[in-house]
């Protein structure tokens, strides 16, 4: 019988079941109950779903007893996603925003953060969604972009660019309420300056105590512009100025910001995806002498840690996006490059970048998925899940001027799936060519969905 083999010989068997094997298993008997909810069988297994664990915590951090009841729930989700479109489970109004919603971000599973347009100011806002309650953190009469990110439970910073005749990078410590009806205690606790001729802000991003934000610098009205990188440390302020020595011709620069390296991302003349990893220097991460910085000083050439070059059967598009917070400790880093709307081919494609050396026995070709997209169209506004698994964006027909929500599924086991998020004629609260800006949480199947005409949807699956 199965029981009486060895205990290392059923923990090989176990390591090639799926969860969902396991937990079946589980309930055909009391040994096999007792075996299956072992710590030791759980951190060894392969779950390849987003999980929606607690912050900053790995896997291999919770026990039997807390990870089962989160896989379930995963997979529970990855039913319903996969399967045909349908209603969401649940459609919520945020009925105290009726402010247009320029951007939004999930901040953890509670709380959200909004960048609202008014009729004369906008509003940088963060939203308990248990309660609908708004906390005001800054208001300006233009606004550009924000990025935020939670440190613990009950912290996280956000940081905001802001523009009137000259740029501003603030940087904003808040501090969560742990009861209903409490306030946010909010601070600005960083503020950083630029004039126009030091360069322009054109994207910021949040980790942890680490904030950094992409400078491009125009030498004229028609050159191509060059690009820094301006890192700091909002607990001992220091600050740290660099320049990737990225290829030329390189299109949509984006980068990301990891606990102790940057990943700068772009496309290559159209045909190569471009990966560069930077790592920290001692002196922006708190274990050495503070560097300063000013608006003027020269920024600094940085040691390429690894780079990674991925080329497509077909062109790229330069709709390129990534995910707007990391997975803890994850091995890869997902992108996703829709076509330009003139491509004869059709194909989109997601990579699965690796945010450090290529293990050896994988390759390029490995860790790219082509998808299809339907002639005419374009996607508008793109959200991909932080681990890359599932994407949502607003599709346009630009033959019928008809928009429509879409949702992509990709798998390194299986063949990429895209379909409509919702059936044809589902009836909504809103249209769907209002949708302005959406936000994304893969984990709980939750797609945030801010209007032109002023207010704030939330569907969950």
């Amino acid at each position: 019988m199965f029981l009486d083999l060895p205990v290392d010989i059923k923990l090989a068997i176990y390591a090639f079941l799926a969860p969902e094997d396991i937990l079946a298993l589980n309930q055909t008997c009391r040994g096999l109950h007792a075996f299956g909810c072992l710590d030791y069988v759980w951190h060894q297994v392969t779950i390849d779903l987003p999980l929606d664990l607690p912050l900053k915590r790995g896997i291999k951090s919770l026990t039997s007893a807390e990870l089962q009841p989160i896989v379930v729930k995963a997979l529970q989700l990855e039913r319903n996603w996969r399967g045909h479109p349908g209603r969401p489970r649940k459609l919520h109004q945020m009925q105290s925003c009726d402010a247009i919603v320029n951007q939004m971000q999930p901040l953890g599973s509670e709380w959200l953060v909004t960048l609202l347009r008014l009729p004369t100011t906008f509003q940088l806002c963060i939203w308990s969604l248990k309660d609908d309650k708004c906390h005001r953190i800054a208001e300006t009469p233009t606004a550009l972009y924000f990025h935020a990110a939670l440190q613990s439970e009950f912290k996280g910073t956000v940081a905001f660019i802001q523009f009137d005749g000259i740029e501003h990078l603030n940087i904003y410590s808040i501090h969560l309420p742990r009861k209903l009806g409490d306030k946010c205690s909010i601070r600005l606790c960083r503020g950083i300056s630029r004039s126009k001729e030091h360069g322009r802000f054109f994207d910021v991003q949040v980790c942890g105590n680490l904030v950094a934000a992409g400078v491009a610098r125009f030498p004229d009205p028609v050159s191509d512009p060059s690009y820094e990188m301006l890192l700091v440390n909002t607990t001992s302020d220091a600050r740290w100025l660099f320049r990737p020595g990225m290829p030329s011709n390189i299109e949509r620069l984006r980068f990301r910001v990891l606990p102790d390296r940057v990943m700068v991302i772009g496309v290559k003349q159209r045909s190569t995806l471009v990966t560069s990893i930077y790592a920290l220097p001692p002196s922006i991460l708190g274990r050495g002498d503070e560097r300063t910085f000013t608006s003027g000083i020269e920024a600094e050439e940085a040691a390429v840690l690894t780079s990674h070059h991925e080329s497509a059967p077909s062109p790229l598009g330069d709709d390129l996006h990534i995910p707007t917070s990391t997975t803890a400790n994850s091995s890869w880093f997902p992108v996703i490059i829709f076509p330009d709307f003139f491509h004869q081919n059709r194909a989109g494609y997601v990579f699965n970048v690796p945010s450090g050396p290529l293990p050896a026995q994988l390759s390029p070709a490995m860790m790219t998925q082509a998808f299809r997209t339907r002639a005419k169209t374009s996607a508008n506004v793109v959200c991909l899940g932080t681990t890359g698994r599932r994407a949502i964006w607003l599709q346009r027909r630009w033959d019928t001027d008809e928009f429509e929500l879409m949702r992509g599924t990709f798998s390194r086991t299986e063949a990429p799936k895209v379909q409509p998020l919702l059936p044809k004629h589902v009836a909504l609260p809103f249209e769907t060519q209002s949708c302005l800006s959406l936000a994304f949480d893969e984990a709980l199947g939750r797609v945030y969905v801010g209007l032109t005409t002023g207010g704030l949807y939330i569907l969950e699956f």
